[in-house]
């Protein structure tokens, strides 16, 4: 934003860890992005679910950002390992996360669900939210690029 100032706001893919370091959700979501680096107005201001210019986790979004630039893949993408957690860790994320509402399990019946759980399985991912339950179908076991501690679950 700084080298080209016609941009406000950019974004980027993601690829979702789900349990592991080790175990990446597929398939890789080539629609959803999450804001990277923005521009702050003195009209700047989170809102929660603020138009966005691509569909985006709606706790991320910076209100007034409509000129975007979209890093491609190659580039820069989020490796996201919001469900990479100790057992304690995912049971807090679980009772506070701000979608909640949408989850599909009671917190403790979900941590059990994704404590069960294999890639190697032939059920379902355990994932509570709707959207990411029915988007990621498998996963693979990938190299563990970020030397991020494996969690007991």
């Amino acid at each position: 934003l700084q080298e080209n100032p016609k941009y406000d706001v950019s974004a980027c893919l993601m690829r979702y860890y789900f349990k592991s370091p080790t175990y990446e959700l597929l398939p890789l979501d080539t629609a959803s992005y999450v804001p990277f680096i923005f521009r702050i107005k003195p009209q700047s201001a989170f809102a929660l679910a603020h138009p966005f210019p691509v569909r985006a986790d709606p706790t991320r979004v910076p209100s007034n950002a409509t000129r975007l630039h979209i890093f491609p893949p190659d580039v820069l993408v989020m490796h996201h390992m919001s469900f990479v957690r100790s057992r304690q860790g995912l049971l807090s994320k679980l009772h506070n996360v701000s979608n909640k509402r949408n989850y599909t399990a009671a917190p403790e019946e979900a941590l059990e669900a994704i404590a069960r759980w294999s890639p190697d399985d032939a059920v379902p991912i355990p994932h509570p939210h709707p959207y990411f339950a029915k988007h990621y179908t498998s996963a693979r076991v990938v190299e563990n690029r970020f030397n991020v501690p494996l969690p007991e679950l």
